[in-house]
């Protein structure tokens, strides 16, 4: 069996799989096969891509994950810190070397030296000793600067204010749910804004949704503002919860991860947090602590972000900066 390495994962998986023995392979994608190991997601993906609660990193080039010839449904076991996959429609070539790739149906991954990353976001924030007004603001304003330099087409038309005729239909019905859920929340009608926030569930296309990312987004910006058990919170995280079945299988898996307080490494390095002992890979963090100390800069948050899918990291900075610009307004009318 050829064994590749797992360079990178997250704790929050790694408990996860732990005492799993089984699945099948859920979908292949072109930097992304993911797995479906005992009723868990687990995306095994490029080399550098970004890290996320799911992610399971590899040597591998995206070039190299394309030629692999896994298909959806092959069979995979899990044992000893070893992924292996069993290629159900490989078809044996002819070769003088039997021991090449081409000609085994078997696939392994190894996880046993992987770097294992916390990415639960209430650890980065204890690493900062908690957000200032000071800091709030300054996180507040880096992310709206990043977003205003940004045109990826998702929901950063809408909190950019470019919305007009040409404007996608998604992203008006989005608009529209925005600011009645605005409109919600000013008026303290907590219970109903969650409800109805939670409405932007599966809006969208493709592996995550818009609507998904921009919720997993708002879920981070409650942890940062300190809002997590606020009514609204509660009432946002109740209605998520009861509808995951609402969009695609990828999605209601970071959706999940959000719930549980998971985040991408992106997320998590909103803050420097220069102190901190967990694991912290300086490819993945472009961050000058001396500029903006406690809070990571314009340009590291840009390039972050936008290492994530095609809108799929704009579009949970924008659901950070909707959480983040609520309790703002909560905050000057007390």
């Amino acid at each position: 069996m050829t064994l590749f390495s797992i360079t990178d994962t997250s704790d929050y998986l790694n408990e996860l799989l732990s005492g799993k023995t089984s699945g099948t392979v859920h979908s292949v994608y072109r930097k992304t096969i993911n797995l479906s190991i005992g009723g868990t997601l687990a995306a095994l993906q490029a080399k550098g891509s970004p890290i996320s609660p799911i992610s399971l990193i590899t040597t591998l080039t995206s070039e190299k994950m394309e030629s692999l010839e896994i298909s959806a449904g092959d069979f995979v076991t899990l044992k000893e810190n070893i992924i292996t996959i069993y290629r159900s429609n490989r078809t044996l070539q002819a070769s003088t070397d039997m021991n090449s790739l081409d000609n085994k149906k078997e696939i392994g991954f190894s996880f046993e030296e992987a770097t294992i990353h916390n990415l639960h976001l209430l650890h980065s924030l204890k690493c900062t000793n908690s957000l200032s007004d000071t800091l709030f603001h300054q996180l507040h304003n880096n992310i709206r600067t990043c977003l205003s330099n940004i045109s990826t087409g998702g929901f950063e038309v809408i909190f950019n204010q470019r919305v007009n005729d040409d404007t996608s239909m998604m992203l008006v019905a989005a608009k529209k749910k925005i600011e009645q859920c605005t409109r919600l929340y000013r008026n303290k009608e907590y219970t109903e804004t969650g409800i109805e926030l939670a409405r932007l569930i599966g809006l969208g296309i493709g592996l995550t949704p818009s609507g998904d990312d921009f919720l997993c987004g708002v879920l981070a910006g409650l942890i940062l503002t300190g809002q997590t058990e606020s009514t609204f919170a509660k009432s946002l995280r109740k209605t998520i919860a009861e509808h995951l079945n609402d969009t695609v299988d990828v999605s209601a898996a970071f959706l999940h991860c959000a719930l549980k307080g998971q985040f991408s490494l992106a997320v998590n390095h909103l803050l420097v947090n220069t102190g901190c002992e967990s694991p912290q890979d300086t490819s993945y963090v472009k961050c000058n602590p001396q500029i903006t100390p406690g809070i990571a800069n314009v340009p590291a948050i840009t390039e972050n972000f936008l290492a994530i899918g095609h809108s799929s990291g704009t579009d949970t900075l924008c659901g950070i900066l909707y959480a983040l610009e609520l309790f703002l307004f909560q905050k000057c009318n007390l």
